[in-house]
């Protein structure tokens, strides 16, 4: 992950790291990366892509590599996750995101530019963010 700029801030239960960089996209299920997109086809919904935030074979190492600095650096495996999406399509679906500070339980609508996606809190802690888009015919 080449990591351009980060931010640490102190909460009332910690503190906060915010980082802004690139990371890996892949089209297979597993990556020796800690962190990468993954995109493959969907099982469930013909003629989309699933693309999701997703915790790499090098995950483990870095956890456990950050845990014996401190058991406080130990990382999450799925975070908030706000991902922009440049681009057009005639269908792009998010679960449970919030679009332009409007939340919805499914956001259904065609990319045509840019859209902000947000994904945190709730179920988002256990499986990771991601959505559904369906590429040019």
């Amino acid at each position: 992950m080449a990591i351009d700029d980060f931010e640490l801030e102190t909460t009332d239960t910690g503190f906060e790291v915010t980082i802004e960089g690139e990371i890996p996209v892949i089209d297979a299920p597993r990556a020796d990366h800690a962190y990468f997109i993954a995109v493959s086809e969907s099982a469930s919904l013909p003629g989309y892509h699933r693309v999701a935030l997703q915790t790499g074979d090098d995950f483990t190492a870095m956890e456990g590599e950050m845990s014996a600095i401190s058991f406080m650096l130990s990382p999450d495996a799925h975070h908030p996750t706000k991902f922009r999406v440049d681009g057009e399509s005639s269908s792009l679906l998010a679960p449970a995101a919030e679009v332009d500070g409007r939340a919805y339980l499914l956001y259904d609508a065609p990319l045509e530019d840019r859209v902000r996606l947000i994904q945190k809190d709730g179920p988002f802690d256990r499986v990771g963010a991601g959505f559904f888009i369906r590429l040019a015919d």
